[in-house]
């Protein structure tokens, strides 16, 4: 099918959902993808999922997701996707692992603009290149190589370390921009039976992850704040403005008591570098973490929606929905089972994170009071130090101070570590598990 140049929208309600083998081949999708791709669902079922792959669409892109879905992690992207009329239409698609091998495709409508319009402007560079490639007589797989290397390329200049760092901000954005639009997850209170109680179900979970969402916002704000703390210490370790010639100057014998001071400092300082960089360390690890499990309650949230709307559809069916559709309830089911189980077990490694980032605050912050104790006594010998050394004293002291307010700033925050208690997820794991008996 070749491109007509016409152009078709995803409603922000219209999640849709396809599985495929490990190969790729559609094995089951709901009304919601026949109807937007414009193929009937015996189109679909037992095609390559590259039925609806846009020709502008970089070879690069898909490279990326095969590496990582082979490495058993879900991938997220835009995608450019092409219509059986050959009309275009873009998604946010999101690809999760299963357990026998296969893949579940989640899509929504694109909701985050700049993200989605900084993506495009990426694929068409990515594409270029990869034509370029092929020019030059590479094969589709080794041009695809090379687009993927300039998407990455294209990421870091936009500040984006990796491609999992860029899915990381934009899979919750457009989760939470969706669910802001969206005129809610689905409902049918007026309906019984099997279906019905799963999604009354389903609800609650959905309320559960909202929960873990916010508190888990509050963490990354927190783990924010600590690296600008450690981030400032370290720029005020390098830009001290002790002056070039002070140990000439603390050799005189009337400046012996600012010597001390100065050197208990300075060995001080040395401690509490080691302490911060082993702090440096595990906040890089936090901030990983963190955006991981953004990213996975997102993706739950996804889920969570996507299983409530199509239980809607299988309801609103009636008995003959309800006998073909079981099978797609249990695989939405089992993407949500899996990837609350990985967030619980993550919730260890934040513990751990959230402890060793307090203690080597706590025990950067121990060091750096013993030169501050110290202060007042030099300050109190200032008037009596030759006229020479006495701008010395501010100088020394400030240095002292300012690191001081920021160690404390720090100490308030290794605090609110010790006091932060990851979510406990035995509640939402039981309502999942309770889907399973319906």
């Amino acid at each position: 099918m070749e491109p007509t140049g016409a152009q078709h929208e995803v409603g922000v309600d219209e999640l849709f959902f396809s599985t495929t083998d490990s190969k790729g081949v559609i094995e089951r999708s709901n009304s919601v993808f026949t109807r937007l791709s414009r193929y009937s669902r015996e189109q679909l079922v037992g095609a390559p999922h590259n039925i609806i792959r846009h020709p502008l669409m970089p070879g690069g892109a898909f490279y990326a997701m095969w590496e990582a879905l082979k490495a058993g992690k879900p991938f997220a992207a835009y995608v450019h996707n092409l219509a059986a009329d050959g009309s275009r239409y873009d998604v946010f698609a999101t690809i999760t692992p299963m357990r026998d091998g296969g893949f579940l495709s989640v899509r929504t409508r694109p909701m985050a603009r700049s993200l989605f319009e900084a993506a495009d402007a990426i694929y068409a560079r990515a594409f270029d290149a990869e034509l370029h490639a092929r020019n030059s007589g590479m094969n589709r797989h080794d041009a695809a190589v090379v687009g993927a290397g300039t998407i990455l390329e294209l990421l870091a200049a936009a500040g984006y370390g990796s491609y999992e760092d860029f899915m990381y901000v934009a899979l919750p954005e457009e989760v939470a921009a969706r669910e802001a639009a969206s005129s809610g997850i689905a409902r049918r209170d007026e309906a019984w039976g099997e279906e019905a109680n799963m999604l009354r179900t389903v609800h609650f979970i959905f309320d559960e992850l909202n929960s873990w969402m916010v508190r888990m916002n509050e963490l990354a704000k927190l783990s924010s704040q600590l690296e600008a703390a450690s981030n400032s210490l370290q720029s005020e370790a390098a830009e001290s403005p002790m002056p070039d010639n002070l140990a000439v100057m603390l050799t005189r014998p009337e400046l012996a008591t600012v010597k001390q001071t100065v050197d208990v400092w300075q060995q001080m300082q040395t401690l509490t570098n080691s302490y911060l960089a082993e702090l440096a360390h595990s906040l890089r690890e936090l901030r990983t973490t963190v955006a991981h499990n953004r990213f996975q309650i997102a993706l739950s949230r996804l889920h969570t929606t996507m299983l409530a709307q199509f239980l809607a559809e299988v309801i609103d069916g009636g008995e003959e929905a309800h006998n073909l559709n079981h099978e797609e309830i249990d695989l939405l089911h089992e993407a949500l089972d899996d990837g609350v189980a990985a967030l619980a077990r993550s919730q260890n490694d934040l513990q751990s994170l959230l402890s060793q980032a307090a203690a080597a605050i706590e025990a950067a912050v121990r060091m750096i009071a013993i030169p501050k104790q110290m202060t007042p006594i030099i300050e109190a010998q200032a008037p009596n130090m030759p006229h020479d050394a006495q701008p010395l004293i501010p100088m020394i002291v400030g240095t002292i101070e300012q690191w001081g307010g920021t160690m404390e700033q720090m100490g308030s925050l290794a605090a609110a570590c010790k006091q932060y208690t990851t979510h406990d997820a035995t509640h939402l794991l039981e309502l999942i598990g309770y889907l399973s008996n319906n």
